[in-house]
């Protein structure tokens, strides 16, 4: 599957090839990169464990997500409506071809086109699509791994871990609200320029690469660099502790 990630092809997803847009085309879309940070964190990971509430039992992460979608924010007040519009607007990225319309309820989100086509997520399938997007968007990347859902178990010490957990979300939604670009200059733009000067492309160039395409990029030019300048002590006469991986090696 990686091969379509570094193509800059979707993965599939209910018969139909999802869509990976360009940081263009995201920029475009979503023009806030803190909203298509969240967007993304709230789209590859567990909502359940991302919210600063109890929820009861039986609820899922994709009931969650139409909540959300439809703005129901008496019980959602956490997210600015901002935050919860860049939900919708990467959706409708990923569903390029099936855009024309949305439908959302609680049961299902219906995405269609002109030729009446048209593609369901729903409680069943919420899950390969958050999988799809993790692949899609180098989502370990960005924010680390996933956390295991066996990790914990709530059936049989949920009394004793209610007040740790409700805490523990209550720290996630303040990362995702903002912590995750503390930094004045925007993320992205600095992995662009990095690229850019790097290789001696124009800006506009590599921001036609998905974000996929542009986090690998990065990566294996990092490695370069390393290895050059390690070359470079050696030749010098240097001895460094620490020999880096090779720039050619898997990532």
């Amino acid at each position: 599957m990686t091969l379509l990630n570094i193509a800059g092809l979707g993965w599939e997803f209910e018969g139909i090839r999802l869509y990976n847009p360009t940081i263009k085309e995201i920029s475009d879309k979503i023009n806030d990169e803190e909203n298509f940070f969240f967007a993304l964190k709230m789209l590859s990971t567990s909502l359940l464990d991302m919210l600063p509430i109890e929820t009861p039992d039986g609820i899922t992460d994709f009931n969650i997500l139409v909540t959300l979608l439809l703005n129901q924010k008496d019980n959602f007040k956490t997210f600015s409506l901002e935050k919860l519009k860049a939900m919708k607007d990467l959706l409708q990225l990923i569903f390029k071809n099936y855009d024309d319309n949305i439908s959302i309820s609680q049961e299902e989100i219906i995405f269609s086109n002109k030729n009446e086509n048209f593609i369901i997520i729903n409680k069943e399938n919420f899950s390969v699509l958050q999988n799809c997007i993790n692949e899609m968007f180098k989502i370990s990347f960005l924010f680390g791994g996933t956390e295991d859902k066996d990790d914990y178990n709530p059936a049989s010490e949920r009394a004793k871990l209610i007040a740790e957990k409700l805490k523990r979300n209550r720290e996630k939604v303040a990362e995702i609200n903002g912590n995750l670009t503390n930094n004045k200059t925007s993320i992205i733009e600095n992995y662009i320029m990095i690229i850019s000067v790097g290789l001696n492309l124009n800006p506009n160039q590599v921001s036609d690469l998905t974000l996929y395409q542009l986090l690998t990029l990065f990566e294996r030019v990092k490695m370069k660099i390393e290895w050059d300048l390690d070359i470079s002590c050696r030749l010098a006469g240097g001895n460094p502790d620490d020999h880096p991986d090779h720039w050619m090696s898997i990532l």
